[in-house]
């Protein structure tokens, strides 16, 4: 397995006030594979998708990324597989509006200390794999928002990472906008292999996956192979059936 969650558990708070965001729920992530996360809103999608990303620690409960406990690693190296192992695509962009596409896609190698050369050789590539050749001296404030989630999916990509989590990547996206997104998403995963991981509450955005799995209280209650097989109102009852 490329990720593998085992019996995570994240509580929020403490006294009256506490919040358990994640109860005991596992996954495991096979390498090259699409996985869609779903479930009512508050179920814990994002907080499983940031703790697979170390970018929140868990209560209770172990990851491993590629082999590493992530779980038990000091902050400079759980950096350091971040930048070198992870991608990430959020609902935002987080893009930088002070840089242009270009230096937005080379932030992760310049924080990894790649030469100057290595660095334009592997942005050029991202950029022109998400079909921004024309676009990259343009700073996010003169991209669409379809433009801008592809300067992020590059910028996930440029460390060709083993696996990349996606938060609500096309929530903010008009449906033919995020209908491209998606599509390329997929074809990128196809050509380069990476596994994705998303979370998504729209069932045309979750049909693109290989796999989908059911959120409910912090829980994984259930999951659902495609196989190809693309059927958008049955997913949309299965969703509507984890919230009753």
């Amino acid at each position: 397995m490329i990720v593998e969650a085992i019996e995570l558990t994240k509580i929020y708070g403490e006294g009256a006030s506490t919040v358990k965001a994640l109860d005991q729920a596992s996954i495991q992530i096979e390498p090259g594979e699409f996985v869609a996360i779903m479930g009512p809103s508050g179920s814990g999608e994002s907080t499983l998708l940031h703790l697979m990303g170390g970018l929140d620690s868990a209560t209770s409960g172990r990851i491993t990324v590629e082999g590493n406990d992530v779980t038990t690693l000091k902050e400079d190296e759980l950096a350091r597989i971040r930048r070198q192992k992870i991608g990430f695509i959020f609902q935002s962009y987080n893009l930088v509006a002070v840089l242009t596409a270009e230096e937005n896609v080379a932030l992760p190698l310049l924080m990894d200390g790649c030469k100057d050369a290595e660095i334009k050789r592997r942005v050029d590539k991202a950029i022109q794999m998400v079909g921004l050749e024309k676009r990259g001296g343009h700073r996010p404030s003169q991209l669409s928002g379809g433009e801008q989630q592809r300067v992020a999916i590059a910028r996930a990509l440029v460390n060709n990472p083993g696996i990349v989590l996606a938060d609500e990547p096309t929530g903010n996206l008009d449906s033919v906008t995020a209908e491209d997104v998606m599509g390329l998403l997929r074809r990128l995963r196809d050509e380069n292999g990476q596994a994705i991981v998303m979370v998504t509450h729209d069932p045309k955005m979750a049909a693109y996956a290989d796999r989908i799995v059911f959120l409910k209280d912090g829980k994984v209650i259930d999951e659902e192979r495609l196989g190809g097989k693309i059927d958008q109102n049955h997913l949309a009852s299965k969703l509507k059936g984890t919230v009753s």
